[in-house]
């Protein structure tokens, strides 16, 4: 009877630790599949953005430096005038 009983506890937790082991599939899937969603939006939505910014900051560079000069110029120009 011992063997009986000891079958049937055995095949209970089988069966109980087969159904946990299933939830945890089943929502570590779901997880993963958020993740992967996720990840697409980031992708789309922020990275490709991202890609423009390298030329908008060379164009801004470029504008900064073009002023930079031009009040160079402007500076030595008074600086002439005030010493003649």
């Amino acid at each position: 009877m011992f063997v009986i009983v000891f079958a049937g506890v055995l095949t209970l937790l089988a069966l109980v630790g087969s159904i946990g082991v299933l939830r945890l599939y089943r929502s570590t899937l779901r997880v993963s599949q958020n993740m992967e969603d996720i990840s697409g939006i980031v992708l789309n939505r922020v990275a490709k953005p991202l890609v423009n910014l390298p030329p908008l900051l060379d164009t801004v560079k470029d504008v900064f430096g073009f002023v930079k000069e031009l009040r160079a110029k402007d500076q030595n120009e008074v600086e002439k005038d005030e010493s003649e």
